[in-house]
């Protein structure tokens, strides 16, 4: 008698029978026994080693194999049901390189075996899809996805490109010669890309020329497709200022926010501006409108009054224009007691107490002209407007606490006393016209400050002297709302 015993792990069958010669009796036998089958996995992965990318004109590319067993033999067919091989190759590691024999052109999906001691994995179904053939000369426009026609009032658009070979990776640029960066890319799905682009850089240029290139199909294609950017209805673009915090440009009420009930507001020249609104109220109906709006903050504020104190139109005798304010204990020969009548043409200057007129005196004109010859309306007069402060934080944040002018002042006297400028919680760039000389006597407005921290700015109807673009005040903001107080919202495009 005697006992055999056998490693389970190295059978290749699950029932086995076994030739057994007894020295002792010089006798044959047989013994049948059961073991546990080994199975063959396939390797789990292919890519491409030569050429690197598909399509192309190269019908023996060589592919690189991954997760095999070192001393397996591995099979490379160009079918997904392992049925045409077009190379092998034993491993001596755990990947591998075959060169494939010659694939006629067309589409091939290329798949593996694994074979040892006879016995052979799965096939691994397609794990490459590799085309043999001619690489198109041009990509070309699909159709437009956002928005739904080549012009809108956002700066990321999406759209799709054609004619691309397999999955190759599709580029899109705003240069003839596809030279710079790209301002989006992907790669294509059964020949089409779909682009969703970065924001585009508004700056100066309203209009953007779009051409094409991918990572095969490497000739610059022109897509003949122009995106035409365009602020909404009744606001104007604004251009961007990076040393006020504005990087990019953006979107402003021509007007003074008017109801839109139930929740929301609209710059539209009709009616009288909405007020009696606390600043965080105000913001909601700014937020309500949709995505990307929101209520002015100073840095925008600023880069609106910056722009304007550069346009040599908005000033006559070294004043800048400052619109529906006039009181006459306040600088001037009439008072008003309310709004202006109407925001027209018709209404362009305040020639007397609550009257307005198609010209006028300078110092009196309602509105200001940007670089970019765009028209804002009222920012000096008519109401305040609450302004938050910050530009890139949510919710309403308020400005400095800590100013020890809790009155009327020229810019000027915040410069050489006021605490909040002294310790840098007030900067020249929150409320600085360009130069210290340009005071209420200027038309540009003074300065209030104190603990209160909420910022309106502008001027109000009745406003006189104290009222002027860069007229700034600090206000608790929880309780000082009134028929003086109102707001305008923005538009950002980049968001």
């Amino acid at each position: 008698m005697f006992i055999l015993r056998f490693d389970n792990s190295k059978l290749l069958c699950k029932i086995c029978t076994l030739s057994i010669l007894a020295s002792s009796c010089n006798q044959m036998g047989t013994a049948t026994f059961e073991g546990a089958a080994i199975m063959v996995e396939p390797p789990v992965s292919i890519s491409l080693v030569s050429p690197v990318s598909s399509p192309s004109l190269d019908d023996t590319p060589t592919v690189r194999i991954s997760g095999i067993t070192p001393g397996h033999l591995v099979k490379l067919y160009k079918d997904a049901s392992c049925s045409q091989q077009i190379g092998e190759a034993t491993a001596t590691g755990s990947t591998l390189n075959i060169t494939a024999s010659s694939l006629a052109d067309g589409t091939h999906q290329l798949a593996v075996t694994s074979f040892v001691d006879g016995t052979s994995s799965p096939c691994s179904g397609s794990l490459l899809e590799y085309v043999k053939g001619a690489v198109p000369a041009t990509l070309s426009f699909g159709s437009w996805i956002s928005p739904a026609t080549n012009s809108g009032n956002v700066s990321i658009i999406q759209f799709s490109v054609t004619g691309a070979s397999g999955t190759e990776n599709v580029s899109v640029y705003t240069t003839a010669d596809c030279s710079g960066t790209s301002i989006g890319s992907a790669a294509a799905v059964a020949g089409t890309a779909t682009i969703t682009s970065s924001a585009l850089k508004i700056g100066t240029a309203t209009e953007f020329n779009l051409y094409t290139k991918g990572s095969v199909t490497t000739t610059c294609s022109n897509l003949n497709q122009k995106y035409t950017f365009s602020c909404p209805s009744g606001y104007i673009r604004v251009p961007g200022n990076s040393s006020l915090g504005t990087t990019e440009d953006f979107c402003v009420m021509m007007y003074e926010a008017k109801d839109d009930s139930p929740n929301k507001v609209k710059s539209v020249p009709a009616g009288n501006p909405l007020v009696n609104l606390l600043v965080a109220d105000s913001q909601s109906k700014c937020t309500n409108i949709g995505t990307r709006y929101d209520l002015i903050s100073n840095p925008e504020w600023m880069t609106i009054t910056r722009n304007s104190e550069a346009v040599s139109s908005n000033f006559q005798s070294g004043k800048i224009a400052r619109g529906w304010a006039a009181r006459s204990d306040y600088g001037d020969t009439w008072s008003n007691t309310a709004v202006a009548p109407s925001t027209d043409s018709n209404c362009l200057y305040n020639t007397a107490g609550d009257t307005c007129g198609s010209s006028g005196v300078h110092l009196y004109r309602r509105t200001l002209t940007l670089s970019n010859g765009e028209i804002i309306w009222d920012l000096s007069g008519n109401v305040y407007e609450w302004v938050d402060w910050n530009l890139t934080l949510d919710g309403i944040q308020a400005g400095p606490t800590t100013c020890s002018d809790a009155t009327w002042v020229q810019f000027a006297t915040v410069v050489s006393s006021d605490s909040c400028y002294s310790n840098n919680d007030l900067t020249g760039k929150d409320f600085l016209p360009s130069t210290l000389n340009a005071d209420s006597t200027k038309g540009f407005g003074r300065f209030f400050g104190g603990s209160g921290g909420i910022a309106k700015r502008g001027g109000a109807f009745d406003g006189g002297y104290y009222s002027g673009a860069y007229t700034l005040i600090f206000e608790p903001g929880t309780w000082d709302y009134d028929h003086h107080v109102g707001f305008r919202c923005v538009y950002r495009p980049y968001k």
